[in-house]
C-alpha cells in the first residue's frame, strides 16, 4: 500500500500487480501502477510546485497550488491505470497526463481554471471528449 501526502492532497493506492510498460519516454518500467503514479507526483508535480521561478523564466505560467492539488486528485483516481507516458505543463499553468497505446491515446487535461477534460484518440482522430469531470 502506498501513501503520499502533498499539502491537503493525499494519494492512497492499493497494491496491484506489476505492469511492464516499457517504451520511449515511459515513466513506468517494471513498476506497479501505483509506484509509477507516485513517481509522477514526486518527480514532476512536486518539482513544478517548488520551482515556479524556473518555469516563469522559460515563459511558462506555473501551475497554481489548486491546479497541482487537483492533478494529485486525478492521479489518485487513475492510480489503478497505467501511469502516463508523458506529463507536461501547458503554457497557461495546466497539467496534461498522456497515456499512449499502439493505435490510441488517452489525455487527461487539468486546466488552469480547475476543469478536467478527458480525450480519447484512435489512430490520431478524436473519438471521445468529456469536459468538467468531477475529481474533487
Amino acid at each position: 500500500m502506498s501513501i503520499t501526502n502533498m499539502g491537503s492532497s493525499t494519494l492512497f493506492c492499493e497494491p496491484e500487480a506489476s505492469q511492464n510498460t516499457t517504451g520511449p519516454g515511459s515513466l513506468s518500467s517494471e513498476k506497479t501502477n501505483q509506484e509509477a503514479w507516485l513517481e509522477v507526483i514526486s518527480e514532476k508535480l512536486t518539482r513544478w510546485g517548488c520551482n515556479t521561478d524556473d518555469l516563469e523564466k522559460d515563459g511558462i505560467t506555473p501551475p497554481t497550488s489548486e491546479t497541482l492539488h487537483l492533478a494529485i486528485e486525478v492521479a489518485h483516481r487513475l492510480c489503478s491505470k497505467k501511469a502516463p507516458d508523458r506529463v507536461v505543463l501547458d503554457v497557461n499553468g495546466g497539467i496534461v497526463f498522456e497515456l499512449l497505446k499502439k493505435n490510441s491515446s488517452e489525455v487527461f487535461h487539468i486546466w488552469d481554471d480547475g476543469e478536467v477534460e478527458y480525450q480519447y484518440f484512435k489512430e490520431g482522430k478524436l473519438v471521445q471528449r468529456h469536459r468538467n469531470l468531477e475529481y474533487k
